[in-house]
C-alpha cells in the first residue's frame, strides 16, 4: 500500500509476535494519515493503537526541558506521528488482514485527497 512501510526484522532477531507495527505516511507528512487510519479501523471495531504516542517528552514533567523540544527530536516526533500498531493474535484471519489493509489504504487515499 503506498504510504505504508512494513519493517522486516533481520534473520538474527527473533520476533516476540507481540506487536505488528507499520509506518503510515501521508504525502504531506505529519500524523494525519496515521490518525485517519486509526479512526477508520476503530470505526470497524479493529483495535489498532498509535505507537509511541504520545511521546514521553510531551508529558508535563518533561515538556519544559530543552532536551524535550520537538526540534531536538525529529526522528522521535516522526515515529510518534506515523507508527500504528495493528492487531496481532491467532484469531486474525487472512480475510481480516485483507480488510485491515484495505481500510488503511482507504484512509491514506482519503487523507491525501483532502490535503
Amino acid at each position: 500500500i503506498a504510504g505504508v512501510t512494513v519493517y522486516e526484522l533481520p534473520a538474527s532477531v527473533s520476533q516476540s509476535e507481540q506487536y505488528f507495527v507499520v509506518r503510515v505516511r501521508a504525502a504531506t507528512g505529519g500524523p494525519a494519515a496515521r490518525d485517519a487510519a486509526f479512526r477508520l479501523l476503530r470505526a470497524h471495531n479493529i483495535l489498532a493503537r498509535r505507537y509511541f504516542h504520545p511521546l514521553c517528552s510531551d508529558f508535563p514533567h518533561y515538556r519544559g526541558l530543552a532536551s524535550a523540544a520537538h526540534d531536538n527530536l525529529p526522528s522521535s516526533v516522526r515515529a510518534a506521528d506515523e507508527m500504528l500498531c495493528l492487531p496481532l493474535h491467532g484469531g486474525v484471519s487472512a480475510a481480516a488482514v485483507d480488510d485491515i489493509a484495505f481500510l488503511i489504504g482507504e484512509a491514506i487515499a482519503s487523507n491525501d485527497q483532502n490535503s
